[in-house]
């Protein structure tokens, strides 16, 4: 069994709290032969305000000495992920889900912003010391 990343619960915790549904835990998308684990896929409910959005997240936690580092291979996992998923189930829509820490050291730089822009990335941004504090969308 694959391990869940330390802010794992929290998210999917906060994920229910906004009303999203869990539907995998993990999500499963195929690379050739091998099997690949994304964190989570998620959908709204009929009758909520999202209804019928699909989403599959990945969640980092950004613990080790360099936040860059740690984004460089969020986005390539992600990259990878987000490809996988617009072949085999395009109604899903692909998020990172990372801590607000790493997100305000990462982004407080111009070029990352670019990068986000350019490569598509969506953030769940949430906050690993205030488990309620509401996730914070960044489309």
């Amino acid at each position: 069994m694959s391990r869940h990343d330390k802010f794992h619960d929290l998210v999917v915790n906060a994920l229910k709290r906004e009303g999203w549904v869990i539907t995998n835990d993990p999500y499963l998308l195929t690379f050739g032969a091998q099997e690949l684990k994304m964190d989570l896929g998620a959908e709204m409910p009929i009758g909520a305000e999202r209804e019928g959005v699909k989403i599959a997240v990945e969640i980092k936690s950004f613990l080790s000495a360099s936040a860059l580092t740690d984004f460089y291979h969020a986005l390539g996992q992600f990259t990878v992920y987000r490809t996988l998923i617009e072949q085999t189930d395009a109604t899903r829509t692909a998020y990172l889900a990372m801590p607000r820490d790493a997100y305000r050291a990462i982004f407080d730089v111009r070029e990352a912003e670019i990068i986000r822009v350019q490569s598509e990335l969506r953030l769940i941004i949430y906050n690993p010391s205030k488990e309620e504090e509401p996730l914070q969308w960044i489309l």
